[in-house]
């Protein structure tokens, strides 16, 4: 189910590009989809980017847990780091797993993040879903 725009919240950077949840309610959670856009800087890699980011996320999120790292190709042979980690985004909200990664076109990026609930398995099928992100002309 795609979230209204008026029902978003105001982000720190960039905007939201794209939010969808899961009409499935498991233990109070849906499991949820995200894509923010921001205007670059400076030229930097889909990889380069998913690394800072990453370094970044690590202090911003609380009871943050490293899962996995791996670097992914996109459909158009363009590569980046994907990280799948759990973490809450703050003391009220419950802990998730999250699978995350950011894609470069031109002079902006995408950050691609699935916010999970913690009982989901394997994350291989979200994963493929964000190889399939290209840049559009």
């Amino acid at each position: 189910m795609v979230i209204d725009k008026a029902a978003l919240p105001t982000t720190k950077n960039g905007t939201i590009s794209l939010a969808l949840t899961s009409t499935e309610i498991v233990s109070g959670y849906s499991n949820n989809m995200s894509i923010m856009k921001e205007k670059l800087s400076e030229a930097m890699t889909s990889k380069k980017y998913s690394v800072v980011n990453y370094a970044l996320t690590t202090g911003e999120y609380k009871e943050f847990v490293k899962l996995d790292e791996k670097v992914i190709t996109f459909g158009d042979t363009d590569t980046s780091n994907l990280y799948v980690f759990e973490a809450k985004y703050n003391i009220n909200t419950p802990k998730q797993k999250f699978v995350q990664t950011s894609k470069v076109c031109g002079d902006m990026v995408y950050l691609m993040t699935f916010g999970l609930g913690l009982s989901t398995g394997a994350t291989t099928k979200y994963e493929d879903l964000i190889k399939t992100f290209t840049c559009t002309k």
